[in-house]
């Protein structure tokens, strides 16, 4: 079966043999993916995530925060693309080693969910913000991919991940 993270973040990762890997893995849940429209071979749908078991802080999802607004709502979310939106806060952080909402002045958390409900995202530093620097671009590219307001138009960490190593080879070759 596929797995969804639920809490990824900066500090989910362990750096072993040179590589960074996904770490604490306690608030994973099982997800069965629909392959063209069909059902998988166990006949089991899509499960849609409706509550997070997760307490709100302003580096979690967009979704999360709209959930806390309307706990009522009975809407699900695809959880493989909560994962992705927490993906795009670690890119984030890598790149500008800020937190969410930090910058230009630390937003709480009840804050952070008005920006983010309202569309808006987390500054970036003017030497990032003003780069033209293909690396820089293409991280940002990555992060706006990342931050898709609409999951159901969010792409999936594969295709965020492809982007980023078509630019790798293109700004390296």
């Amino acid at each position: 079966p596929s797995f969804f993270h639920n809490d990824i973040c900066c500090h989910q990762y362990l750096f072993q043999d040179g590589l960074f890997k996904l770490n604490d893995f306690n608030y994973a849940k099982a997800i069965l993916v629909k392959h063209g429209g069909q059902s998988s071979k166990q006949g089991k749908e899509l499960c849609l995530r409706s509550s997070f078991g997760m307490r709100l802080w302003k580096g979690r999802s967009l979704e999360e925060h709209q959930k806390s607004l309307n706990p009522s709502d009975p809407s699900g979310y695809r959880p493989d693309k909560i994962d992705v939106w927490m993906m795009g806060n670690v890119i984030y952080i890598i790149l500008t080693d800020l937190y969410t909402f930090e910058f230009p002045k630390p937003l709480s958390t009840k804050e952070a969910t008005a920006e983010l409900v309202a569309g808006r995202r987390s500054a970036y530093p003017g030497h990032i913000a003003n780069s033209t620097d293909p690396a820089y671009v293409a991280i940002k590219k990555a992060l706006d991919m990342c931050w898709t307001q609409d999951w159901r138009e969010r792409p999936s960490a594969r295709e965020v991940s492809n982007y980023l190593m078509r630019k790798l080879r293109e700004i390296t070759e």
